[in-house]
């Protein structure tokens, strides 16, 4: 073995984390994935049972999947979803005040202020239906591929 394999592999065991053997390259980033959002959710959350996963259908007037494998598919989603989320409710935030927008004040998306044009020239108003190819009293009728009550 040379020194430069030598110096290399040495540099790799001295990256390498004790507790997940994981194998770093020589600025010390790992090789391979370390984790994943599936390690982030609890082993221990409760589970929704069927007749609970079949309520909140009802509450929200919502139609339940029709197949087995879809609602235990949707079932686990929501299971997951939620043992994702109930970390985050459990935790004590103290004097942290809820994000009101994304950026800070007076950085990021610049809004413009949307002025009026008051423009003596410009046709308005009820002023416009005179240019409809059809209209019906003070409304534009527009052909659709709707269905009409008319026909």
């Amino acid at each position: 073995m040379t020194c430069f394999a030598r110096s290399t592999l040495a540099l790799r065991r001295q990256f390498t984390s004790k507790a997940s053997l994981r194998i770093t390259d020589k600025d010390g980033l790992p090789l391979s994935a370390t984790w994943s959002v599936r390690s982030l959710l609890e082993n221990d959350h409760q589970t929704m049972s069927d007749e609970q996963f079949k309520s909140l259908f009802r509450l929200a007037q919502l139609r339940a999947p029709s197949s087995a494998d879809a609602f235990e598919k949707l079932k686990k989603d929501v299971n997951q979803l939620s043992a994702f989320v109930g970390p985050i409710q459990r935790h004590e935030y103290g004097t942290i005040k809820p994000l009101s927008h994304i950026w800070q004040e007076r950085i990021g998306m610049e809004l413009r202020q949307d002025k009026p044009k008051n423009d003596p020239e410009e046709v308005r108003g009820r002023a416009l239906l005179k240019e409809a190819k059809q209209i019906s009293g003070h409304f534009y009728m527009v052909r659709g591929s709707l269905p009409s009550s008319d026909s």
